[in-house]
């Protein structure tokens, strides 16, 4: 599940395990590019919309999006144990970034045009 452990980032001194740290980002970027690719294209709406908010609903977002990506750290973390991450990594995945806000809007906006 973790095929960066061969850096062993808490070994060595300091700026030994900063510059681990600076390959385990670019590892991670040229790696999981799509990954973060379709992450930021995903959010777009929330981007448009904490802009067009008040300040409260605007502070409390990214807490919703912190909470969500533990709850997605434990079941990775789960699904690791059970030996399970290889076959459910994809569809958690999709299921993760795929935008259920956006499709129904689009579901309610055609529903209410037909009516």
């Amino acid at each position: 599940m973790f095929p960066y452990e061969e850096l062993k980032l808490t070994e060595g001194s300091l700026s030994d395990t900063v510059d681990k740290y600076g390959t385990l980002i670019v590892l991670l970027i040229k790696n999981f590019w799509v990954f973060i690719v379709f992450s930021a294209i995903s959010r777009i709406p929330d981007y448009i919309n904490a802009l067009k908010s008040n300040i409260g609903k605007m502070m409390i977002m990214p807490y919703a999006n912190v909470v969500r990506m533990h709850i997605m750290i434990f079941v990775f973390a789960g699904l690791a144990i059970a030996g399970l991450h290889n076959y459910a990594l994809y569809p958690i995945l999709l299921f993760y970034f795929f935008p259920f806000r956006s499709v129904m809007e689009l579901l309610k906006g055609r529903k209410a045009s037909k009516a």
